[in-house]
């Protein structure tokens, strides 16, 4: 009997249980207890579906004004009520085709009693459809529920309401300026780059690409220079290209916020006096037909120069304000990707690279560590690779050496770089403790001298000039091992 008594007690509490369940299912699939269940459906249940080559025009309320667009017949869409607002095609695209094809995830009946707490009464959005035969859909957007991830909505005329996708509030929330078509920035490639100027809150850099190099550095392994009253002077290549791509890649305009600004009004921006300011001088160059009957292709160069500026950020920190120079149009640029380009400063810039020569160009180094000499001698560079590759032949104080040892050994010397730079250049003012001068075959020969500077860094100096580079003693001592392991 007791064993009957508690078998009831426990199928008792089981229904109890899954009651509760049930219960709280239908609360959070509402995303709170004041809205009413709603029941599973189909996965996709069709709401309307129009063609949308024949809708006349479209509209839609936003924080109570309406939208409004027509159909030029053409296949083109005009804002209503300024046509020659540049409209972008795309994003307006997304919208019709949403307003056209309206499929849900769910559908509740009869719930006319019940609409305010799915924000359907009133509604918080209207989106109205007018087709050429002048008949009219009209539907509303309610609330947003976090748990489905999506929005309530109704036909006009109807009792049920909806469950639709998160993508038709993103779309019927766009703002006009939204819509807008954005500036666009012609795409810019390092090798047709001339010129890039720059200007922030740390000064300003003119630099010049040059791929094949320049005679004033002391390798053509240096691309770029800053261009200085008295000429180019050699740049970082590694610093200066990061440079590049944050000036053409993280500089963009990401949405309208005016269309047309006069002088006067550039105060409001902040861009009557730009936070940044960047020009670019580059070459597009583009692959045409110039010959059809022949079918005869070729590049064509054409010179392109843009200026960008910069201005205050807006309230909620997310964007600044930018334009182009010859447009009155003001887009949204987003804040964070400007880290680099607000932080960049020439001293940034200067070679890091303590002895960029190619190994190529290397006949001979006469090198001294703490007094102690090395003669090498470089008797034949490696030519080719894989199977038909020549070996090189190197020899240390006239004694044969591994190649790979070799190759090792000078690429630590080639890829020794500055760790940190002194404000100006100073004279070494000890003796240095590692000395490597290097003949080459083509261009003028180099001196690196390696002296001490602190616990921590070595000053780093070329043909006896003063010094600004300080590498650390773990690069120092790399150089020193590989060479004695030779």
């Amino acid at each position: 009997m007791a064993k009957a008594k508690k078998k009831k007690t426990t199928l008792l509490l089981l229904v109890v249980v899954l009651v509760i369940l049930a219960v709280v299912y239908g609360v959070v699939m509402l995303g709170g207890s004041d809205e009413p269940i709603e029941e599973q459906g189909p996965t996709v249940i069709p709401v309307l579906e129009v063609d949308k080559e024949k809708v006349a025009a479209l509209s839609y309320t936003l924080n109570g004004e309406t939208l409004s667009f027509i159909n030029t017949g053409d296949g083109g869409w005009v804002y209503e009520e300024d046509p020659s607002f540049p409209l972008n095609s795309r994003d307006f695209g997304n919208i019709l085709s949403y307003a056209c094809s309206v499929e849900a995830e769910r559908a509740l009946e009869d719930q006319t009693d019940k609409l305010k707490d799915f924000g359907l009464d009133p509604p918080e959005q209207t989106i109205t459809l007018t087709m050429n035969d002048g008949q009219s859909f009209v539907y509303y957007l309610g609330k947003f529920n976090s748990t489905t991830n999506g929005y309530y909505l109704m036909r006009e005329g109807s009792d049920v309401v909806y469950s639709v996708k998160k993508a038709y509030g993103t779309y019927f929330g766009m703002s006009l300026m939204d819509l807008s078509d954005v500036q666009e920035i012609t795409p810019v490639y390092l090798s047709g780059l001339n010129t890039m100027y720059l200007k922030n809150e740390h000064g300003e850099v003119m630099l010049r690409y040059k791929e094949d190099g320049d005679p004033v550095a002391y390798s053509s392994d240096f691309h770029w220079f800053f261009e200085e009253p008295d000429g180019l002077v050699p740049a970082d290549n590694a610093a200066c290209e990061d440079l590049f791509y944050a000036l053409t890649e993280n500089l963009y305009m990401e949405k309208s916020a005016a269309e047309a600004v006069t002088e006067e009004e550039l105060a409001q921006y902040g861009l009557d006096d730009p936070f940044i300011e960047v020009t670019i001088d580059h070459v597009i160059a583009t692959y045409e037909c110039v010959d059809e009957e022949n079918e005869v292709w070729k590049y064509i160069y054409t010179p392109d120069v843009y200026t960008i500026y910069v201005g205050d950020e807006t309230e909620d920190g997310v964007y600044r304000y930018g334009k182009l120079a010859d447009s009155p149009k003001v887009s949204l640029m987003r804040a964070g990707w400007m880290t680099d380009v607000m932080a960049a400063k020439k001293s940034d810039l200067r070679v890091a690279d303590a002895c960029l020569i190619p190994m190529v160009t290397v006949e001979e180094m006469d090198i001294v560590v703490d007094g102690k000499k090395y003669d090498v001698e470089i008797k034949q560079h490696m030519i080719g690779s894989g199977d038909d590759a020549i070996e090189g032949a190197y020899e240390v104080n006239d004694r044969e050496v591994a190649p790979f040892a070799f190759v090792n050994f000078y690429s630590a010397v080639h890829d020794l770089r500055a760790e940190q730079f002194l404000d100006a250049p100073e004279q070494p003012a000890a003796d240095p403790y590692v000395t490597i001068k290097i003949e080459r075959a083509v261009g003028e020969d180099v001196t690196l001298k390696l002296t001490p500077y602190n616990l921590n860094f070595y000053l780093a100096s070329l043909n006896d000039e003063p010094g600004y580079q300080l590498v650390s003693i773990r690069d120092v001592e790399k150089i020193v091992s590989r060479l004695e392991a030779l």
